[in-house]
């Protein structure tokens, strides 16, 4: 079953799907000036472990994100939060994929993570596969191109341009954790 839909009786989604693509500050002004996202292509673990193309996941890059905490949110989408990756947690782009849409992204299946153990889907990172770009519309879409909903800072986007550290932004608590604890009290 898909997360990011409604399901009718037959299993068919009739609501289009929304993704969020997250980057860097650079991959942002580029995409913004250029309407298209550029796949991945470059051969290797870091640009495509689940194959080559495009990378999207379901996560809100500010309800989810807070709730979750960036370490959550690094694991589903990249695996961990490291040095390298970090960056790519500061700007979003959110995409309605039309009806029909083909290919459409798939969820990827992860068969290589050693703490599991066992072959899994990650029902929270979906792949584009293509080699070629994918363009974008603000408006509504049309073949082979998709919506452009929302775009700009991610919640830790939003938090390092209220004066935060990356420093602090690393080690923040995850939404979740900070409310149990008020609770407690």
């Amino acid at each position: 079953m898909q997360k990011n839909g409604c399901f009718d009786h037959q299993g068919r989604s009739p609501m289009p799907l929304h993704l969020f693509h997250y980057t860097d500050k650079n991959g942002y002004d580029a995409i913004l000036h250029t309407k298209k996202l550029l796949p991945s292509t470059k051969e290797g673990k870091a640009h495509t472990h689940f194959g080559k193309g495009i990378y999207f996941g379901d996560l809100d890059p500010i309800f989810d994100a807070r709730y979750l905490g960036l370490d959550e949110i690094a694991a589903t989408l990249f695996n961990r939060l490291s040095a390298n990756n970090f960056e790519k947690f500061f700007y979003y782009f959110e995409l309605r994929f039309p009806d029909g849409f083909s290919p459409m992204p798939r969820p990827v299946v992860v068969n290589d993570d050693k703490k599991a153990g066992f072959t899994y889907v990650n029902k929270s990172l979906y792949l584009l596969e293509t080699e070629e770009p994918l363009f974008l519309s603000e408006r509504a879409p049309a073949p082979g191109v998709v919506q452009l909903v929302a775009h700009g800072l991610t919640y830790w986007g939003q938090v390092r341009d209220l004066g935060s550290s990356d420093q602090e932004i690393w080690t923040m608590e995850p939404g979740w954790k900070t409310c149990q604890e008020r609770h407690r009290r």
